[in-house]
């Protein structure tokens, strides 16, 4: 009886590529098959963006899958886990200013069932109001949207002028939050059923304690107001505007306070992008410090502090020292004639050196 033996090179390929098909997934890969649907398990979590416009609230006790697809299948818009109670996200990075977006919820362990073969349409699958990308929101998916009768609906205009982050309830104080709503903001667009005349409460977070409340009427396609807290004058302004001439996207804060500015050349996002320029409005008549982040986090600086007078101006400009390091200098003099620099990251051609 002879036994049989496999030649050394054969078992030595046959491992190699037993070892590849791992590497690659292979037959037994989580993300393999599964209908097309995204795999909950590797959906990025969806973190908070202090200068996002968009917050999703999840009142439910278990992860919610939030899409810009309907679908929630590979490769279709933009897909997230909320794992938490709320999230706040950019819609502005999502389209233009002017761009109509709506979100798809779906509960983590629908998606599992979906991905098991369940038909998507036997599944609550829950598409919020329409939202601009310039204006964001607040929605709460498993809100009063959800549990009305009524299919219209109408805007609650929020300006929170206290230094709390809010929630909005309707009915009661104890009801599930419809929305929240930053310090500081205003005019954010909370959709609610066009049921008339309610009762809303503005609660702050996160002891629930009741600031106001407010007999408001929400009627189809009309826009009401809720005032939070009393607007102090605007304090007098002065524009700060930072060049970048380094190939690194950066984002923009005043180091004295913590808090973002905001470049009116992108629509009030807090970025400057490589060999571009920011137009920021800061206090005037104060000391202002402006901290430079680059987006991959590898590099950060600070400006000199200056103070500008009402009306005033700064030019400051965003390089690279000797040693390659960011470095933030006030701009020089105008060079008389344009400069071609050699990098081709470059946009702007104000500046020389």
């Amino acid at each position: 009886m002879h036994s049989f033996k496999i030649p050394f090179f054969k078992m030595l390929s046959l491992a190699l590529l037993t070892l590849l098909l791992a590497a690659c997934g292979g037959s037994s890969s989580d993300d393999k098959g599964g209908n097309g649907f995204v795999n909950p398990s590797s959906v990025p979590l969806m973190t908070s963006n202090a200068q996002g416009n968009m917050t999703v609230l999840n009142t439910t006790d278990e992860a919610l899958i939030v899409s810009t697809s309907p679908t929630f299948k590979n490769g279709n818009g933009r897909i997230w886990r909320l794992a938490g109670t709320s999230a706040t996200v950019d819609l502005r990075s999502l389209g233009g200013p002017n761009d109509i977006i709506r979100l798809h919820v779906i509960r983590e362990s629908a998606l599992r069932q979906a991905r098991n073969g369940t038909p998507l349409a036997e599944l609550e699958v829950i598409t919020s109001p329409v939202f601009t990308a310039r204006e964001g929101g607040t929605w709460n998916p498993y809100g009063a949207l959800w549990g009305s009768q009524h299919t219209k609906t109408g805007t609650l205009l929020v300006c929170n002028y206290t230094d709390d982050i809010i929630g909005i309830t309707i009915g009661n104080p104890m009801n599930a939050l419809e929305g929240l709503v930053n310090r500081g903001a205003c005019n954010v667009p909370l959709r609610l059923p066009a049921d008339g005349l309610m009762t809303v409460y503005a609660v702050q977070m996160p002891s629930l304690a009741v600031v106001r409340q407010a007999e408001v009427a929400i009627f189809e396609g009309q826009r009401s107001e809720l005032v939070v807290g009393e607007q102090q004058l605007p304090p007098a302004q002065a524009t700060l505007t930072l060049t970048s001439n380094t190939p690194w996207h950066v984002n923009v804060r005043n180091a004295l306070t913590g808090q973002p500015l905001y470049n009116s050349a992108c629509n009030n996002c807090s970025t400057v992008m490589a060999g571009g320029s920011g137009n920021f409005i800061i206090p005037a008549n104060i000391e202002v410090q402006i901290e430079v982040t680059t987006t991959d986090g590898v590099h950060r600086v600070l400006s000199p502090i200056v103070a500008v007078a009402t009306d005033g101006r700064v030019d400051l400009v965003l390089r690279r020292d000797e040693q390659g390091d960011p470095e933030i200098i006030e701009a020089p003099p105008l060079a008389n004639g344009m400069c071609m620099p050699d990098d081709s990251y470059w946009i702007n051609y104000y500046y020389c050196g």
